[in-house]
């Protein structure tokens, strides 16, 4: 009997069902209020203090925006209006840092893109005037995307986005002066990060994509606590978003929301984050690029303005809200990694997904967007485990699963199945496939070691018993070589 290989990462919840039970109902809605001009890569925040969320500047086209414009909710119950508030204050920019800071309820804006390069002034925003503050010690000059304010030590807190030296420091605001610290900060890319606080844990949250050699397996999260230390929380896994991740707080779910801009299914998704990231909803509008959320917790709702959508050629001026406690379909845990290996000829792989939800679940899995049956080299194709014998290159793909209960469809995000002659470290296609190349691959492989147990290219002989990787991983390696590529 063939081995088997579990290729996804298992995820312990440490959440009760009922802890994430929603009612049915479409939490995805377009608002008909007009407001601003399209654009891109602005900055928004929610005044907690006036319940209103404050936007400003970003790009419209290849022309940045310097006007201000604020969103009041028309109630508890959702929906609201835009209201221009500003045409001066910063210069125009895109890419800046924008945090609402309770204690002296003030909106602070960091650096920026400008039509003259990257900023490193700071404003702030009462309401009605923009000011700029003048403070002895401040960032370099960056387009400083990821900022948030943590209530506990009462600072406004900015991940440095810059490279080399300036990389992997944090920064804090007390409204008079910009302190750093130079302490274990990832590194954050520029418009692919994000920066959260997360009053429910009293921790602030970062999230960055997670690479290991040429694959994006997902986001790497952190978080740092009152001792000022940064820890890896998950990595590896997904949500895993194309066009860069960006977080808020749900005061409602209590609990810190990833909205993926579409990175699967061609909608926006949303994924709730308790120690673990948990899939709400995967209905909403098509992906856009530079579409940052905000929470406006006077109208119980997310919000996303504008943003350009992916292949088309102008930025949008669309305002969507989401009620995150509706959900259309069952809750997804469990869904494993972006990206896998399963060797072709070699042991079976499975890829799983658990649900709750309402009434009845069901699970169709599906490869490249077609429905899967059993029989041949699929069993378990109407179950929350999928089991693939790679007997055919042609099985490789993306396979993801549509998961229904009695509210609707969830959608499985999609897992890209390699499946190669195994040999063929280096994937080439010229004869003669395998070489000398293949070998130095390989080596390579082993020695960065297993990125988890289901994704570890160099554990040849598949064992599970500590040390993964050994001797017998050459040797097996060494018969595979000699036996070619069919």
């Amino acid at each position: 009997m063939r081995r088997s290989h579990v290729l996804t990462v298992v995820l312990s919840c440490g959440l009760a069902a009922s802890a994430l039970a929603q009612p049915c109902g479409t939490p995805w809605s377009q608002s008909p209020a007009a407001g601003p001009s399209a654009r891109r890569h602005h900055a928004v925040t929610y005044d907690s203090v006036r319940g209103k969320v404050v936007l400003f500047g970003g790009l419209n086209g290849s022309t940045d925006l310097g006007d201000t414009w604020e969103w009041t909710a028309a109630g508890p119950g959702g929906g609201g209006s835009w209201l221009l508030r500003s045409t001066t204050g910063p210069s125009p920019r895109d890419h800046c840092g924008l945090a609402f800071d309770s204690v002296r309820q003030k909106t602070v804006l960091f650096g920026g893109n400008t039509p003259s390069g990257f900023s490193n002034q700071t404003w702030e925003w009462d309401g009605n005037t923009w000011t700029q503050v003048l403070p002895p010690v401040s960032p370099p000059a960056m387009d400083a995307s990821v900022m948030a304010y943590d209530p506990g030590r009462q600072r406004t807190v900015l991940v440095s986005t810059l490279s080399g030296a300036g990389a992997g420091r944090t920064w804090q605001y007390d409204g008079i002066t910009w302190a750093v610290f130079t302490d274990n900060t990832p590194a954050a890319l520029p418009g692919y990060s994000s920066l959260t606080y997360d009053p429910a844990r009293s921790l602030m949250n970062l999230v960055v994509p997670y690479y290991g050699g040429y694959l994006n397996l997902g986001q790497a999260t952190f978080e740092r606590n009152a001792s000022g230390a940064w820890t890896y929380r998950q990595y590896g896994t997904l949500p895993m978003s194309l066009t860069g991740p960006a977080t808020v707080f749900d005061p409602i779910l209590n609990q810190v929301l990833f909205v993926d801009n579409g990175a699967y299914c061609g909608k926006t998704s949303i994924w709730a984050w308790n120690g673990v990231w948990t899939l709400l909803s995967s209905s909403g509008p098509a992906l856009a690029e530079g579409r940052p959320p905000v929470f406006d917790a006077a109208g119980g709702q997310l919000l996303l303005f504008g943003g350009r959508p992916v292949g088309g050629p102008l930025d949008s001026s669309e305002t969507w809200l989401c009620r995150s406690d509706s959900r259309p379909g069952p809750t997804l845990f469990n869904q494993g990694v972006r990206s896998v290996y399963i060797r072709l000829g070699g042991p079976t792989g499975a890829l799983s997904v658990s649900a709750t939800g309402t009434g009845t679940i069901t699970y169709q899995w599906r490869l490249n967007q077609q429905n899967l049956s059993d029989g041949g080299s699929f069993s378990g194709t109407h179950t929350p485990t999928l089991t693939i014998d790679p007997t055919d290159i042609s099985y490789a793909g993306d396979y993801d699963a549509i998961v229904t209960d009695s509210c609707g469809s969830t959608f499985r995000a999609s897992t890209h199945v390699i499946m190669t002659c195994y040999p063929n470290c280096d994937g080439s296609s010229s004869p003669p496939i395998l070489n000398a190349e293949d070998f130095q691959c390989f080596l390579n492989f082993y020695a960065s070691g297993c990125l988890s147990p289901a994704n570890c290219y160099a554990n040849c002989d598949g064992s599970t018993a500590t040390p993964i990787l050994n001797a017998n991983d050459f040797q097996c390696f060494l018969n595979a070589y000699a036996g070619g590529c069919q």
